[in-house]
């Protein structure tokens, strides 16, 4: 009988336990429906630590916002680690961390615990970026589970651009960082971080496009599956204009256009080549460079606001190219290419005044008509000469050898 009270016992705290791992399901997809990707980070972040060496961390704010890639080299530092995040179809995104998060992660894992010393100024190591991947890996999968796992069509555009990323690699400073990410607009997810209960404060900023090409959740009626005339169609010429930059210049100018002049273009030309299609409709816009030997357009997107800021070096580098397109002009070509472009009536007229007449000088008398006066004796004394020591004799020269 008591056997059988105790089975009965055993049976309804199963059943109990079962009804409690459903009820703690349904919570946490409700929660998970009503999850921003900040508050999602707080959570994976903390989670993450805790799971991994039993380390506190707590992100104590977060801030989000949209930048332009002009705008990344303010908001991160060349201080801290630059790393690189692999994403889904290809996507690329960025982790700077500070010194004393990076710190506090390497000696819980190599030492055990967090100290308060001050952490030693060194350059960062592929060592360094290998220690911080598994807390990014675990973080980012976590951010996958809680925002609705894979990347689809059907996901929200609020939580989208921040599913799918793992570790990459690290790069050596911000600028190879805005060289290695795609697109004009970013998502930039700054979060400062508690360690160890307040034994370490520091800063992690989260880098991620703002868009990309969604995977179709069907691949026989997705807008990538090949119709009926996909061969034929893939067969139709289609002819892009690059337009490297726009030039205002007066008409008489542009009709003296001949083969070797030279046109000022803008330092941002390299930047903004504009493809448009043959009726005129504008395509995208890409930044001109080159691909195994041959020029090539890098497209950046349809945005048409400015997205890149050039370099000095660029500019330096692009007028050198400038100036070795056409032989150098002496300055009076110079001048006639100048009159024959802008047209007699482009050049104003200069009022020069006349040069007034220079007085004559006086005239000064020549050879014999100058005046000298007379140069004073020479007195040598009554033998002509001061009186001199005595040479010495010169002593004896030896006898020539015999040449027998």
């Amino acid at each position: 009988m008591a056997q059988g009270c105790q089975q009965n016992t055993m049976g309804e705290a199963a059943h109990s336990n079962a009804l409690r791992r459903k009820a703690s399901a349904g919570h946490r997809v409700r929660e998970a429906e009503g999850l921003s990707p900040a508050r999602a980070l707080r959570l994976a972040v903390a989670r993450s630590a805790g799971d991994l060496w039993e380390l506190p961390l707590t992100v104590t704010g977060v801030r989000h916002e949209l930048i332009g890639l002009e705008d990344l080299h303010n908001h991160l530092s060349d201080e801290c680690i630059t790393l690189l995040l692999d994403g889904p179809d290809g996507c690329v995104g960025g982790l700077s961390v500070d010194r004393d998060v990076l710190t506090s992660v390497t000696e819980v894992q190599t030492i055990g615990r967090v100290t308060e010393r001050a952490p030693q100024e060194r350059p960062y190591t592929d060592t360094d970026a290998a220690l911080f991947a598994p807390l990014i890996d675990d973080v980012m999968q976590r951010l996958d589970m809680m925002l609705g796992g894979e990347v689809t069509a059907e996901m929200s555009n609020s939580s989208r651009w921040i599913i799918g990323y793992r570790f990459g690699a690290m790069v050596e400073n911000v600028r190879a960082l805005s060289l290695a990410l795609d697109g004009y607009d970013f998502h930039l997810l700054s979060f400062d971080l508690d360690v160890a209960a307040g034994m370490r404060r520091g800063k992690v900023t989260l880098c991620l496009p703002e868009s990309f090409t969604v995977p179709s959740s069907n691949g026989e009626d997705g807008d990538d599956c090949p119709g009926e005339f996909s061969e034929s169609m893939s067969l139709v010429p289609a002819e892009l204009d690059a337009t490297l930059a726009r030039v205002t210049m007066p008409l008489a100018r542009a009709t003296a256009l001949k083969v070797g002049d030279t046109v000022q273009l803008s330092p941002k030309a390299l930047q903004e080549v504009t493809l448009c299609a043959s009726d005129g409709q504008f395509v995208a816009r890409g930044q001109l460079g080159k691909a195994d030997g041959m020029r090539a357009i890098k497209l950046g997107g349809k945005s048409k606001s400015d997205a890149i800021v050039v370099e000095e070096g660029q500019v330096q580098a692009f007028e050198a190219a400038a100036r070795s397109a056409s032989p150098p002009m002496s300055s009076s070509a110079n001048l006639a290419g100048l009159s024959e472009s802008m047209g007699a009536s482009d050049i104003p007229a200069i009022d020069i005044p006349d040069i007034p007449a220079m007085p004559d000088l006086p005239a000064e008398p020549v050879g014999d008509e100058l005046d000298l006066p007379d140069l004073p004796p020479l007195d040598f004394g009554e033998d002509g000469a001061e009186d001199l020591p005595d040479l010495p004799d010169l002593p004896a020269l030896p006898d020539l050898p015999s040449l027998n």
